[in-house]
């Protein structure tokens, strides 16, 4: 378990920027289609920039999962998947006791957040929330087979819910920061295909 996590989260570094790009590609068809006509070309050639920054990442992206690096994650979670468990009685007793305890120490951690007075709904923030809704909702989807049905695991909906929205919020400002970083590139693109 502990030895994976940094392989996991350099994974995660690894596709998601890769993913705010498909992200951004898949809803920029309605933004082109929604701008006025004289909008519409220098919008097309912005998406046509991102396609190429896409293309990009994706490179990197094969780069990496050919690399001697992810080889070594593949080796160790394989390992980590083959390893001997324990008896399913005992395992069912003691993931119920952990499992709860990891469920409500995540629940407070997310009303803590909601209801804290001092909130200000700066996007990191929101960002951390819908990090914190997605574990609940991974832990409580995990874990509900061995749970009797419960107003909790009838909360998934909801988490669901709430994910898609704080996700949309979070995805928009990825959006931006990723055309403000590379404004000066695509100023001179437009300018360019002029």
């Amino acid at each position: 378990g502990p030895l994976l996590k940094p392989h996991l989260r350099w994974l995660n570094r690894l596709t998601g920027t890769r993913r705010d790009l498909d992200v951004y590609l898949d809803h920029f068809p309605e933004i082109v289609h929604s701008a006025s006509p004289a909008n519409r070309t220098p919008l097309q050639q912005i998406c046509e920039f991102v396609a190429t920054e896409r293309r990009l990442e994706q490179d990197r992206l094969v780069k990496a999962l050919n690399s001697d690096r992810y080889a070594k994650f593949k080796r160790d979670w394989s390992r980590f998947l083959s390893a001997p468990t324990i008896a399913p009685a005992a395992a069912n007793r003691g993931i119920m006791k952990s499992s709860g305890a990891s469920i409500w120490k995540t629940y407070k951690r997310i009303r803590k957040q909601i209801c804290s007075p001092d909130i200000t709904h700066e996007i990191d923030e929101l960002h951390t929330l819908r990090k914190d809704c997605k574990k609940l909702r991974y832990q409580v989807e995990a874990f509900a087979p061995i749970y009797p049905k419960t107003p909790l695991t009838n909360a998934v909906g909801e988490l669901k819910h709430l994910q898609d929205i704080l996700g949309a919020v979070c995805d928009n400002s990825v959006q931006q920061r990723f055309l403000l970083r590379r404004q000066s590139h695509i100023l001179q693109r437009v300018r360019d295909a002029e």
